[in-house]
């Protein structure tokens, strides 16, 4: 298996964003080396040569961006936090006639998907607007169907029992067919997603509820600090943004404007 050198990974980010615009440069190295030598792996690509020459023959950008992303997530995943939403932080939101809720980098869906269900349960669906964002077209494309593996209900339902649901998760969807299973439609029916930078392009519209949690981890420092900042410029005040248990910020300036809410979910309000 080859492994890059950093020069080695500077050169083919530069050659990336030469050819297709894309601009990985801010990306965690760590991360960012791991994926180039998976993408090498899966077409047998053995040298630097046949790297280069891979990026330059790419016609679907869009297949290459799933390869680089990180796309694996689960139903009420840290079923702590999602305690957190259904007895402390909704209950306060459910006080506003309408609310808005933004799930950055949203990845299959199933955060989203659960979200949907907390509302449903908390009788907040109806007043609820939910935009759902990647950067990764065929992953937004995949959430929107609502189509999950059934292997991974067991791990979903107990999720969502440590949560606080009270329910079995088969009651929100109809089985596919004898390897998956669609999301109830309704459940989906005030969730708009669109495919979305979360680097470049902005946001036109202010939020109760920003989550993005376990992908900042994936970017530098300069890029955590950007995106925290598009974060707070998004937040209505006394708004809530969810960065996740496992995220490392890198002494980001930016979250001393924001009072920390929730130490052990990381979940931070703005008080302007």
């Amino acid at each position: 298996m080859i492994t890059l050198n950093e020069t080695e990974l500077i050169e083919i980010t530069n050659l990336i964003i030469e050819i297709h615009k894309l601009d990985l440069r801010n990306y965690a190295k760590s991360s960012f080396s791991r994926r180039i030598t998976r993408i090498m792996t899966i077409n047998a690509l053995n040298s630097m040569e046949q790297l280069i020459e891979y990026i330059k023959k790419i016609k679907d950008l869009d297949i290459f961006i799933e390869e680089i992303t990180v796309n694996t997530t689960e139903m009420f995943r840290d079923p702590s936090f999602w305690k957190v939403l259904r007895t402390t932080i909704l209950p306060e939101l459910n006080t506003h006639d309408n609310i808005r809720i933004w799930h950055a980098g949203c990845s299959s869906g199933e955060e989203v998907v659960s979200m949907q269900i907390l509302l449903s349960e908390l009788g907040m669906q109806d007043k609820v607007t939910t935009y759902a964002t990647d950067i990764d077209k065929a992953i937004i494309m995949r959430a929107e169907s609502g189509i999950y593996s059934l292997k991974n209900l067991a791990l979903n339902q107990d999720n969502y029992i440590e949560s606080g649901g009270k329910f079995a998760l088969k009651k929100y969807f109809v089985e596919t067919d004898a390897i998956s299973y669609t999301i109830n439609k309704d459940l989906l029916k005030n969730v708009k997603f669109k495919k979305f930078d979360l680097v470049k392009e902005v946001m036109y519209t202010k939020f109760d509820l920003i989550l993005c949690r376990n992908v900042l981890i994936y970017f530098d420092f300069s890029l955590q600090e950007k995106v925290i900042e598009k974060f707070i410029s998004s937040l209505f005040n006394d708004g809530f943004v969810a960065i996740g248990q496992k995220e490392t910020l890198l002494s980001n300036q930016n979250l001393s404007t924001l009072n920390l809410f929730d130490a052990a979910e990381k979940i931070y309000r703005l008080n302007r």
